[in-house]
């Protein structure tokens, strides 16, 4: 990843981009506006997060930002017909690196996020048709569609990232949307809902032109979406295979009891404590913000001199436990870092 300016101490975000060619004479063709793009580079560059989207880069041979022939039927989800783009335009040296994002003439939804090959959600699609952009978006000027495309691109890049229904009830609820009763239905969601000023809630796309991530300053049910993204959800395959037009019942929070198993290995409270003690000495990263583990080895029969395993989780919904550091204990009980 270092010729993409990968760097271990910097967070990195990558996306393939394709689009797709005009249906007709009316239509124009499907594609990643550079003014869209760097608003979604902007916003997560206030962050510290390097946002890197493959559209066409000149100057280096890829597949990406191909403009494919436009698809008279409606790509969607549960058909599998994406799964055709993600296959034969998503290069397998990509996956679990790169998020794939296809901008096409016509889905069903309008747009998603999901799994294709794997039960990742590594896939996104966004229509820019016509109906779309005056309907759904009410996006009558071509800076007002760029801006609204932002928005939606991040709403879904951020359900990749992990928000979604489970992490907080104001993501993708549309119970404000009610033909029969439709103020008192918009009054009592702006009373549950109204302070979560995010581009992942529906009603902010599409009332408020929101095109950023709530930082939880808003008030009652509001969350810092910059607190709980996890950048490697999208490689993680799912517990369940979700149907994308079920939509769970929201609840606050969800499960993060996370118990690692090792064969040979003990788990140290003590040697943990210690561990985190020294760690704002000499790592970027804030002690604060993950959940550390450490275990000492209890099997003798390996000749390597580690031992000890430092494990580390963000602090965030759904991350997973991932080995951070191999060390050795010495015989006074000092931990070494190799």
């Amino acid at each position: 990843m270092e010729k993409w300016f990968a760097n271990p101490f910097q967070q990195d975000i990558y996306i393939e981009v394709d689009g797709m060619k005009k249906s007709g004479l009316f239509d124009r063709d499907h594609i990643l506006y550079e003014e869209t793009k760097q608003i979604i580079i902007e916003r997560f560059c206030r962050h510290k997060i390097n946002v890197y989207i493959d559209n066409g880069w000149s100057g280096i041979q890829t597949n990406a930002g191909e403009l494919l022939p436009y698809d008279n039927k409606k790509i969607s989800w549960n058909s599998g017909s994406i799964l055709q783009y993600y296959k034969h335009h998503f290069p397998d040296e990509r996956k679990e690196i790169f998020r794939y994002v296809l901008i096409c003439g016509n889905s069903k939804p309008n747009a998603f996020c999901g799994n294709t090959e794997f039960n990742r959600f590594d896939t996104i699609v966004i229509a820019t048709d016509i109906k779309t952009k005056l309907r759904v978006w009410n996006a009558f000027t071509p800076r007002t569609q760029r801006t609204m495309l932002a928005s939606v691109f991040l709403h879904e890049l951020g359900h990749s990232l992990g928000i979604g229904p489970n992490t907080i009830g104001g993501c993708d609820n549309s119970t404000f949307v009610n033909k029969y009763l439709p103020s008192k239905a918009r009054t009592k969601y702006l009373e549950q809902w109204g302070n979560y000023k995010s581009v992942m809630n529906y009603y902010y796309i599409n009332n408020k032109k929101i095109v950023d991530y709530s930082d939880g300053t808003h008030g009652y049910n509001d969350q810092n979406d910059w607190e709980k993204i996890y950048l490697p959800f999208f490689q993680i395959e799912a517990d369940v295979v979700v149907d994308p037009f079920y939509y769970p019942i929201t609840k606050e929070g969800v499960d993060e009891n996370v118990s690692i198993k090792l064969d040979g290995w003990s788990y140290s409270l003590d040697l943990t404590k210690k561990y985190v003690e020294t760690i704002s000495d000499w790592s970027p990263i804030d002690p604060i913000k993950c959940s550390w583990s450490v275990f000492v080895k209890t099997d003798d029969e390996s000749f390597s001199d580690r031992n000890i395993r430092v494990y580390a989780k963000p602090n965030v919904p759904f991350s997973v436990w991932s080995l951070f550091k191999e060390e050795y204990l010495d015989s006074e009980g000092t931990i070494n870092l190799v």
